[in-house]
């Protein structure tokens, strides 16, 4: 899946992938995301009870590759982590509902090449 994301005047393309067959038992969480520069967006992903999931992308186009991403408010009802590639959302077992954490992204972006930053909170529902 393919992802345009337009970053002060300049498009970031992002590209939401499944897990790496290592991870096979995460799927990928169902959803989208924007990131944009200097402000904070709101996202919806979902995933299964009992189900881990995770989110991955890549940059590609113009843009310049992601130099960090953080959980900086995490989940109530699980467990995020994530790594060079995305995150990961693990809810609590037995949870069902709805779920919420926010996550920053950072990157060297045009035209400057100055790091930029962007956070987006996720509403998680859990079925």
């Amino acid at each position: 899946m393919r992802l345009s994301i337009l970053i002060a005047g300049f498009v970031f393309a992002f590209s939401l992938t499944a897990p790496n067959p290592a991870s096979a038992q995460d799927m990928r969480c169902r959803g989208t995301y924007t990131v944009r520069a200097g402000q904070h967006s709101q996202a919806h992903i979902s995933t299964a009870a009992g189900k881990p999931c995770k989110m991955t992308y890549v940059t590609f186009g113009t843009s310049r590759a992601a130099s960090g991403i953080r959980i900086a408010s995490g989940p109530k009802n699980g467990s995020a982590a994530t790594d060079s590639s995305g995150f990961r959302y693990a809810p609590k077992s037995g949870f069902r509902g709805t779920d919420t954490m926010t996550v920053d992204f950072t990157w060297n972006g045009p035209p400057s090449n100055k790091p930029a930053i962007g956070h987006v909170t996720f509403n998680i529902t859990v079925d």
